[in-house]
This record gives structure tokens, C-alpha cells and sequence, in this order.
């Protein structure tokens, strides 16, 4: 677009993308028809959208996944070479287009999609399948405690009790729909008692504050541990027991802890999983010894084996031990506890695959297991077959593994990261993988998860954050902040007793700055976040936006003696 409102093309066109009436390929800019009152245009792959100053939207191009909006019942080949208005709103305020899908924003905070609905991008929220290389805020609630992610799906819980989830759905592991995926978090049922939970491969287990246990997801190893290999896509009780006080899900197995002390298994045991003594399953709950001194018990969503802790500091280990994670100095599977070390000051343990973390109670980080892509941390790729210390620091408070990777905090809540990071699972904004804890530039992280390229996180004012890998409901900057602010948010444009003047910006989605084409120069704006703080202020032509946080801000021009002028912005 120029400052006269006209707009120009020039590219491929072999849809008609560049809206010139013809399918030839232009080497240089050409004008779309006449109009001069074109404020915003957005272009993906072979289709073109655009809004007018009067409200009214208009596509073209590509049209084979009716992605033009033109209202075909079932949209053919065909494309349309010159642009084509779209109903007869009048109150569109955004667009953007996706290589098959569009979304739009009308004047009323509604939000519109067409085209493709392959992955669901049509429907609730659309999905990315692109690496998200920062963190990215979910929403806005401030309520969020604890959040745990399997293989591909998320469960979160808030401080009313409630229990959230999203991600892959197809075992019914989010329980409460039949939808092969959830693209946001939805509670499940409508309980306000859960206490804790854990998330297996694709199976969630979960203790409500009456000490009962209750199950969902996957079956097919007795997993859930009622007795059958039937698969439950809603919560249902394990037992009768309500003493139940720690529980830990693996790839196909369960481990808890009652209240007496003692631990108990149930699910897959083919590699020792169980900690029986023996190979055979269980479908039930079932008592792993004898001993009533069992504190907490840790393995994760691709794991094997299992890591516990008695009330006496000692580490136990048992399961699956190819690469060492078992930590024992073999690298034989064991399928009974075995006491890992003399240390008695074991505090906290995690597992993910096939590696292990613990914290001391003098704040060291110990590490052990695979490290082909450096997730120890020690600066080398060598697997560690028995604990070894991460560095000198005695500050680490808190400890995560995933598929590859870590991620830990200190003392001072400085966020560290370390391994694969292939998806940008390492939050440092690149995808450059890491052998050593290398600061990722957050802050204040309470309570951390990592899954299968994928990490999540509360921070201290309660909002829950996710990065790595966009695909399947994990949300990203381009989708969840898009779809759940609406009228009633903080980007909510109000001015008084009418509604404030929208102002444009190019580019929107923006990477680098904004510039504001329609105005003169040395006009005050402000950028402001999700809840409504002040993140960045300057003056036209241009704003930086260089280091936001990618999601969902709103923009406002101040010109002296005037209302002021607002829009929504997209940085990514």
C-alpha cells in the first residue's frame, strides 16, 4: 500500500494472487484497480486479502480450499484473478491469511475463519505446526498453579481446584470429549477439588483433596488401574482408597504413595517398571514391597523407569536402564528397588526417557543417563551411568527433563536451559541446541513442565506460558492470545461512552517495527500488553517492537487535542 491508499502487487500469479486481472507473473509493482481506500492487506501462499477504509473486505487468488470466503458450498479449482468483495459487512476491522484458512476480526470483537479446517484452524483456534522459539503467555488468567505435559497433550491445574487440559486426544487422555484434539485448555468436568496430577503417554492420572485417585486416557496396560484395559475418556475412581498423597505416571504405568507410606504400582511392567521383582503387569494397584517409609516417587511420560525417595533422604531407583538412568553405575535393567549412592539428602527427583535429574538439600543438581544431545548439561554428550554433579552452583531450586532437554531455576528465579532444542523447547529464542545451562532471558518461573519438544511454565503472578513445538494444541503466538481475548478483554478498544478510531499499522504481524503510512510525523504512541501495562512507547513513523514477547498487544496513536486512535497488533 502507498500513503494515497492505493495498493500494488507484482510476484508470482498463477492463481491470480496479485489481483491484476490476468495469471502472468509480474516483475515489477502494479497497480489493483483504482481505489484509493485500501488500509490493510494480507497475503499467504497464492491467496490475497485486503480491507477497505469503508469496513468492506475483499479477496482473491487461490480458492481450492475456499479459502477466499466467496461462500461456495463446495469451493472448486477455480480462482479469481481481480479482487472480489466478500458479503456485504461493512465492519471488518483485521484479516490474515494462512495457506489455506483466513481469520478476521470484525468492529464487535467477533472473530471469523474460513477455508481448510484439516487441524481444526477453523474451528476454535487455528493450530502451527512451526517451532515457537519464546515463551508465549496462554490466555490471560492469573490462576494457574501446576501444569504437566505428556507425549502430546497438557493438562493444568488452577488455585479454585479446577483441572484444565488440551493437546492430542485420540485415547480420550483429556477427558470429558470425543474430539480427536483440544485446541485450548477446557476444564475437565466440572469438579473445583483436584490436588495434584501427573500425565503419562496418554494417560492422566489425578488425586482430588479427599485422597481419592481417579484415572482417564489409555488403558491398554492397565494403566488407569481399574481392572480392565478398557480406555475411559472421563475421570473415573480408582478404587475406594482416600489416602492416596503422590502419584507419578510413566509411558504405560502408574506409581503412587499413600498416606502409610507404602507404594503401590499398576500398568506395563515388561522392563521392571513396576518395581514387583518380576515382568508381569498389573492391572490394579499393587504394593511394591514392604517398606512405609516411601516419600515421593518420580518417572515421566516416555519413561521406563522409576525414581523414589524414602523419608529418610535415600534415592531408589528401578526399571528400564539402557543408557544409565537407573543411575547405579550399570547399565542392567532392575525390576526391584535398588539404593542409589549413600547420599541422605536427596530432596526432589524428576525423570523424562531416558534420563534423571535430582536436587540436594544444598541446592546442587545432579544429572545422570542419555546425553546424546548434551540434555545433561555437563558440556558433553557422554552418557553418565551413575549421578554427577551439574556444575558448582547451590542454588537450583527446581528441575525439569523432557524428550532431550532441561530446564531449571535458581534461587535469584532466573530460568535455565540445556539440550535438544530443535523446536526452540530451550525458550532462548533460536534453535541451536546446548551441552551446557545457558540463561534464556526469563524470569520468575514457579513451577516448570517439559514434554516432546515442548516446555511449559506458571511464573509467580500465576499465568501459565508455553514454547517449542506449535503442533497439536500446544498453543502459540498466532493462535490461543487471538482467539480467547474478546470483548471483554483488556484489548478490548473502549473510549468512553463510543468507541475509539482505529488506526492502521503495517506490517501486522510484525517482527522488527510498525510504521503508521496515514500519519504525519512525531504523533506519541504506546504499546500496551494483554493487561493493559505499557511495554513500549514512541512516535510516527515508526515504533520498535524489537524484544516484545510474541502475542496479541494493542496500539494507540495519541494525537494532541484528539481522540486517540487504536488498532490490535500481532508481533511474532
Amino acid at each position: 500500500m502507498q500513503t494515497n491508499g492505493t495498493l500494488w502487487a507484482w510476484g508470482s500469479n498463477d492463481s491470480g494472487q496479485l489481483g491484476i486481472g490476468t495469471y502472468i507473473t509480474s516483475f515489477f509493482p502494479q497497480q489493483i484497480g483504482t481505489a484509493t481506500s485500501w488500509r490493510q492487506v494480507s497475503a499467504c501462499y497464492k491467496t490475497t486479502l485486503a480491507l477497505r477504509t469503508d469496513g468492506t473486505l475483499w479477496s482473491w487468488g487461490a480458492n481450492n480450499q475456499g479459502q477466499l470466503g466467496l461462500g461456495e458450498a463446495s469451493p472448486t479449482l477455480r480462482s479469481t484473478p481481480t479482487p472480489t468483495q466478500v458479503g456485504t459487512a461493512t465492519t471488518w476491522e483485521s484479516i490474515s491469511t494462512g495457506m489455506f484458512h483466513a481469520a478476521a476480526l470484525r468492529t464487535d470483537d467477533t472473530l471469523w475463519a474460513w477455508g481448510t479446517n484439516s487441524d481444526g484452524q477453523v474451528g476454535s483456534t487455528t493450530l502451527s505446526l512451526d517451532p515457537q522459539p519464546r515463551p508465549t503467555q496462554i490466555g490471560t488468567a492469573t490462576t494457574w498453579q501446576r501444569v504437566a505435559t505428556g507425549a502430546r497433550h497438557t493438562v493444568a491445574l488452577r488455585t479454585d481446584g479446577t483441572l484444565w487440559s488440551w493437546g492430542d486426544n485420540s485415547a480420550g487422555q483429556l477427558g470429558g470429549e470425543l474430539a480427536m484434539y483440544r485446541h485450548t485448555p477446557q476444564q475437565v468436568g466440572g469438579a473445583t477439588t483436584w490436588r495434584t496430577m501427573a500425565v503419562g503417554r496418554a494417560h492422566t492420572v489425578a488425586l482430588q483433596q479427599d485422597g481419592t485417585l481417579w484415572a482417564w486416557g489409555t488403558n491398554e496396560q492397565g494403566q488407569l488401574g481399574d481392572g480392565t484395559t478398557t480406555n475411559r475418556p472421563l475421570p473415573t475412581q480408582i478404587g475406594t482408597a482416600t489416602s492416596w498423597v503422590s502419584v507419578a505416571a510413566g509411558y504405560d504405568f502408574t506409581i503412587a504413595v499413600q498416606r502409610d507410606g507404602t507404594l503401590w504400582s499398576w500398568g506395563a511392567n515388561d522392563l521392571g517398571q513396576l518395581g514387583s521383582g518380576t515382568s508381569g503387569g498389573r492391572l490394579i494397584p499393587t504394593q511394591v514391597g514392604s517398606a512405609t517409609t516411601w516419600r515421593l516417587v518420580a518417572t515421566g511420560s516416555e519413561s521406563a523407569h522409576v525414581l523414589a525417595l524414602r523419608t529418610d533422604g535415600t534415592l531408589w531407583a528401578w526399571g528400564y536402564n539402557l543408557h544409565g538412568q537407573v543411575g547405579d553405575n550399570t547399565t542392567t535393567s532392575r525390576f526391584a528397588p535398588v539404593l542409589i549412592g549413600t547420599a541422605t539428602s536427596w530432596q526432589t527427583v524428576v525423570a523424562y526417557g531416558m534420563q534423571s535429574a535430582a536436587l540436594r538439600a544444598d541446592g546442587t543438581l545432579w544429572v545422570w543417563g542419555n546425553n546424546q544431545v548434551g540434555q545433561l548439561g555437563d558440556g558433553t554428550t557422554t552418557p553418565r551411568i551413575a549421578p554427577v554433579q551439574l556444575g558448582a552452583a547451590t542454588t537450583w531450586q527446581q528441575v525439569v527433563v523432557g524428550e532431550g532437554h532441561s530446564l531449571a531455576t535458581r534461587a535469584d528465579g532466573s530460568g535455565w536451559a540445556w539440550g535438544a532444542n530443535g523446536f526452540g523447547q530451550l525458550g532462548d529464542g533460536t534453535t541451536t541446541a546446548r551441552s551446557t545451562p545457558g540463561q534464556n532471558g526469563t524470569s520468575g518461573w514457579q513451577q516448570l513442565s517439559a514434554g516432546t519438544g515442548y516446555s511449559a511454565a506458571i511464573k509467580a503472578d500465576g499465568t501459565l506460558w508455553a514454547w517449542g513445538r506449535g503442533a497439536l494444541g500446544k498453543p502459540t503466538y498466532s493462535a490461543i492470545p487471538l482467539l480467547i481475548l474478546g470483548g471483554g478483554n483488556p484489548l478490548a478498544v473502549r473510549g468512553g461512552a463510543s468507541r475509539a478510531v482505529s488506526v492502521s499499522v503495517a506490517p501486522n504481524p510484525a517482527h522488527e517495527e510498525v510504521q503508521f503510512p496515514l500519519l504525519s510525523a512525531n504523533v506519541p504512541v504506546q504499546v500496551l500488553d494483554v493487561t493493559g501495562r505499557l511495554v513500549r512507547a514512541g512516535h510516527t513513523p515508526s515504533v520498535s517492537v524489537r524484544g516484545l514477547v510474541p502475542g496479541l498487544y494493542l496500539v494507540q496513536v495519541l494525537p494532541p487535542g484528539l481522540p486517540p486512535l487504536t488498532t490490535r497488533l500481532v508481533v511474532e
